[in-house]
C-alpha cells in the first residue's frame, strides 16, 4: 500500500457513505458487477500490515472470492467484469501495490445461486488463508516471461514499456473516472489525450494485456473498444474479440489499438526467479 493507495481506500469510503446516506433516502438498488468488484479490492487492500521501513505485506497467499448470482445472466454479468482467477489476481497485485510484498498468490472464484448466512456482505463473501505450499521441482521452469511494449505509432509519456507479469492497462488517458468522477480504471500504456489522429481511434479502456499464470502466457484482450483490437503476425491481420477469452502474444507480435501500434517482445522465463508476484512497472 502506499500513499496514493490510501488516498483512494479514503475516497471510496466516503462515496460508500455517501452511497449509504442515498440508499436510505431513496431506496436500494442492485449493486453493479464493477461496484462490487471494487468492494471485494477493498477489503483485501485492508488486510494489508505494516512491515517496516514504509514497506507493507499482504499475510495471506490464498483467497477465495464467493459471489451470490442468483440467475444464469447475473453470473454472466459477473464474469465479464471480474475476468478468471488470473485476472482477479492481476486486479489484486495493482491494488496492493508495489511496495506491499506478496507471496505467490492463488486466487479462486465461485459461484453461489445465494448468499451464504456468514457472508461478509450479501453480493460476496472473501476467505483468506495462509496455506503451505510446495516448492517446484529440481530444474523446472521457475518465474515469468517479460514483456516489452514499444509504441510503433501514437504518442505515450514514454516509447518503450517493460513488465513482468500482472495484467496491463492500455487504453487513452492515465486515468479513467466514472460519471460520479470515481476512478474505476488507470491505464499503465496511456496513449496521450492531445497526441493526435492515432491517439484519438484508442478508446479510454480499450484492451489489457495480462500473464496467465497457470498457461506461462501473456493475452491481450479488447475491453469492448470502439476501433476494436488487432494482432498484426507475419503478415497476418488477427483479430481480438470483446470477451474473455482474448488471444495469446507471441513475441515480434505488432498490437493494433485503432490506429496506434505497440511492437510486442517477449523474453524467455528466467530459471530460479522464486520472488512474489509483482504489479506491472514502466521503464523507459
Amino acid at each position: 500500500m502506499k500513499l496514493g493507495g490510501k488516498a483512494r481506500s479514503a475516497e471510496r469510503k466516503v462515496s460508500r457513505a455517501i452511497d449509504t446516506v442515498v440508499e436510505r433516502l431513496v431506496g436500494s438498488s442492485p449493486r453493479q458487477p464493477l461496484e462490487t468488484l471494487h468492494d471485494v479490492l477493498e477489503h483485501i487492500e485492508r488486510q494489508v500490515q505494516p512491515a517496516g521501513r514504509g514497506t507493507w505485506t499482504f499475510p495471506f497467499n490464498r483467497v477465495t472470492v464467493e459471489f451470490a448470482a442468483p440467475a444464469r445472466d447475473a453470473k454472466a454479468k459477473l464474469a465479464a467484469v471480474i475476468g478468471d482467477a488470473d485476472s482477479l489476481r492481476a486486479r489484486i497485485a495493482d491494488t496492493l501495490g508495489p511496495s506491499c510484498r506478496v507471496a505467490p498468490l492463488e486466487v479462486r472464484i465461485k459461484y453461489r445461486p445465494q448468499a451464504g448466512a456468514d457472508w461478509i456482505r450479501p453480493e460476496y463473501n472473501v476467505q483468506l488463508e495462509r496455506v503451505e505450499t510446495a516448492g517446484p521441482e529440481p530444474g523446472a521452469p521457475v518465474g515469468p516471461a517479460s514483456i516489452e511494449l514499444t509504441v510503433a505509432r501514437g504518442v505515450a509519456d514514454r516509447r518503450r514499456f517493460g513488465f513482468t507479469t500482472g495484467r496491463v492497462d492500455i487504453g487513452r488517458g492515465a486515468e479513467v473516472l466514472d460519471s460520479r468522477q470515481r476512478l474505476v480504471r488507470r491505464n499503465i500504456v496511456a496513449f496521450n489525450e492531445d497526441g493526435g489522429e492515432a491517439n484519438e481511434t484508442v478508446s479510454r479502456r480499450h484492451a489489457h494485456v495480462l500473464y496467465r499464470e497457470s498457461a506461462r502466457e501473456y493475452r491481450v484482450y479488447d475491453d469492448n473498444s470502439a476501433r476494436g483490437t488487432n494482432i498484426v503476425r507475419n503478415g497476418a491481420t488477427i483479430p481480438v474479440p470483446p470477451g474473455t477469452r482474448g488471444v495469446r502474444l507471441q513475441s515480434g507480435d505488432e498490437l493494433m489499438l485503432g490506429q496506434a501500434r505497440l511492437r510486442v517482445k517477449i523474453d524467455a522465463p528466467r530459471a530460479g526467479l522464486t520472488g512474489p508476484r509483482e504489479t506491472p512497472r514502466a521503464r523507459s
